[in-house]
């Protein structure tokens, strides 16, 4: 079925219904384009739950040189607006089209969101002033900040982020003095989930960490640049590519037309009789009575000239860490080279392994132990490995799947350590590889491999239709019913909890900016203008990244990576609503630990 503005479910699978357009707005011409099913969910989710699914990136870097604070601030406004210029989104505005200001060429009306980016400005002035209404210097407000404690009140008070205004902030937090007189910059990047996700963050980060390490005449030329873009006689520099909606780089469904919709109706069929998965155990650090949504407790008011304390969050998000020692990492590391799996399976296996104990010391007694509940994982999907046209681009905006969930068996509790993580583990192992993409190329037909991993995003695009639907108001809904008369069958529980696993944290930070630093020393930068004073000698190295999310109800999202020297760490979002930040502390404290209890008489 074909419609001219997407209001059929299938319109927009694989059809351009997203492509970039050029709109009026008070005689300014601007590019836009409709937000895709994945973006609209989660815009849904910031303008309606005061911020739900923001995300945060807390990056500390150590300062060296000797720039006066007012160059450093300087440089910091170069960069910023360097790194707007070059990833679009993070300069984009959600708002409607074309029943809002700007003027659709179709002229009709509907309530679909889209992304909406004005031109560069002509000048790195322009540039300049207009990234500048994005980033705060916290200092000016206050002389000491402890980023923690920032970032608790950033996460719990109202959304940091205007949508009509912008998709991202940044916070720049004061100077901290290290030991070594050194000094640590703390900031504190603020990105609607809409433009971003975890492989993006792992670019854009490292990128502002390699502009900011440019000389400040570097960044102003670079700025200049880009600038001229947007005069009548541009360069032949281009700009970067505005990125597309995943749904537009989806794989055409081969055949007829009759073909492909038979296909549509085959697995719409098979959603609807599916073997369900197992029921899973409930997260066992739930609180004995949560607090329902709306009863978020309010934080005191410590930022109020930067942070906005009303309203309050539907829900109170809280933050964990668990750091295995060195001896527990080697043994994790040891215990996936034994199983032949990966660590992210390895870490899916320690989550599931910690959770069935705890949920065992909640549940002693059971009459049948192999009628223990699993535990499940959910996670998030990369399609860009099944998309040759984004897999080969650095990650620059949202491109994101749900998965239907990891299942680990509860395994006695009386079998040594070791042995449990080994066979969950090789378990984990087993259901991650369909999602992973050298499994598609290994495979030896390749027709059917392709045909595989286009069910799977097609098997996505239903998912993410039905819950889009769900999910905006009732004056948004686009009254679909993907399934017809068929409805998809569903898990009988949610899942445990949600897991995910980046890998090597110093790898992704540490990126061709840190090598040129070594090769070449310490940098010479001169003061923009030029005006005879002495060069200073900066640089800005990577110390710590950490990542979250605002999160949902009843979410309780475990992100895994390893550090320095192969340390395994473990960061969380949770709702703090519904778990018990008592019970938290014992789970980071036996994720520490658990791998520790029969190391040294049991063999791996």
């Amino acid at each position: 079925m074909h419609t001219e503005n997407g209001s059929h479910w299938l319109e927009r699978y694989h059809s351009g219904y997203h492509e970039w357009k050029t709109y009026g707005r008070n005689g300014d011409s601007l590019s836009g384009r409709p937000l895709g099913l994945v973006e609209t969910m989660f815009d849904c989710d910031g303008r309606r739950f005061e911020g739900r699914a923001d995300v945060h990136g807390v990056l500390k870097l150590k300062i060296k040189g000797r720039e006066t604070r007012e160059q450093l601030r300087k440089r910091i406004r170069l960069a910023w607006a360097n790194f707007r210029a070059h990833h679009p989104l993070t300069r984009a505005i959600a708002d409607k089209l074309p029943s809002g200001p700007i003027i659709d060429e179709t002229g009709k009306e509907g309530h679909q969101r889209y992304f909406v980016i004005r031109p560069l400005g002509k000048s790195s002035k322009e540039n300049l002033e207009d990234s500048s209404a994005t980033l705060t210097f916290v200092e000016d407000f206050h002389a000491q900040v402890d980023p923690a404690d920032f970032l608790k009140h950033v996460e719990n008070t109202g959304r940091a982020i205007d949508p009509s205004k912008s998709l991202s902030k940044l916070f720049v937090l004061p100077l901290i003095k290290l030991s070594d007189g050194t000094f640590q910059l703390p900031l504190v990047f603020i990105f609607a989930h809409q433009i971003t996700d975890g492989l993006t963050m792992y670019n854009w980060l490292p990128h502002f960490n390699h502009l900011l390490n440019q000389s400040q005449s570097t960044l102003l030329t670079l700025l200049t640049t880009l600038s001229s873009l947007s005069s009548p006689n541009p360069p032949k520099t281009s700009l970067p590519p505005l990125p597309p909606a995943q749904e537009d780089l989806y794989p055409p469904i081969p055949g007829t037309p009759a073909h492909q919709r038979w296909s549509w109706l085959l697995l719409r069929i098979l959603r609807h009789i599916r073997r369900p998965l197992p029921p899973a155990f409930p997260n066992p650090l739930t609180r004995t009575h949560p607090l329902p949504p709306g009863h978020a407790r309010p934080m005191p008011p410590s930022y109020p000239s930067i942070l906005n304390y009303h309203p309050t969050p539907p829900l109170n998000t809280h933050r964990a860490h668990a750091v295995l020692s060195p001896a527990a990492s080697r043994r994790f590391h040891a215990i996936a080279l034994s199983a032949g799996v990966s660590l992210g399976a390895t870490a899916f296996a320690l989550v599931g392994l910690v959770m069935q104990t705890l949920h065992a010391s909640l549940h002693p007694r059971c009459d049948d132990e192999e009628a223990r509940p699993s535990f499940i994982a959910s996670f998030p999907l990369n399609p860009r490995a099944f998309l040759s046209s984004a897999s080969a681009a650095p990650a620059d905006s949202l491109m994101l799947g749900f998965s239907s969930g990891l299942v680990l068996p509860f395994l006695p509790l009386e079998a040594p350590v070791g042995l449990r993580m080994r066979v969950l583990a090789r378990r984990a192992q087993a259901q991650l590889r369909r999602y992973q993409r050298r499994e598609v190329r290994r495979s030896k037909d390749g027709a059917r491999a392709a045909a595989g991993a286009r069910e799977l995003l097609q098997d996505l695009y239903l998912m993410t239709a039905e819950r889009s639907e769900m999910l905006l108001g009732e004056e948004e809904r686009m009254g679909w019913v993907v399934q017809g008369g068929y409805p998809a069958r569903g898990n009988p529980t949610g899942a445990t909890c949600g897991v995910s696993w980046v890998g090597a944290v110093e790898a992704l930070m540490r990126g061709p900016m840190d090598a040129k630093v070594e090769e070449e020393g310490k940098r010479k930068d001169g003061v923009v203008g030029g005006n005879g004073e002495e060069q200073s000698e900066f640089e800005a190295a990577w110390m710590d990244v950490d990542m979250g999310i605002r999160v949902r109800e009843r979410e309780f999202l475990v992100g895994g990576s390893t550090l320095g020297h192969d340390r395994v760490s473990f960061a969380v979002s949770y709702d703090g609503n519904a778990y018990d930040e008592a019970l938290v502390r014992k789970w980071e404290e036996k994720m520490e630990t658990i791998l520790l209890e029969d190391a040294p008489n049991s063999r791996l």
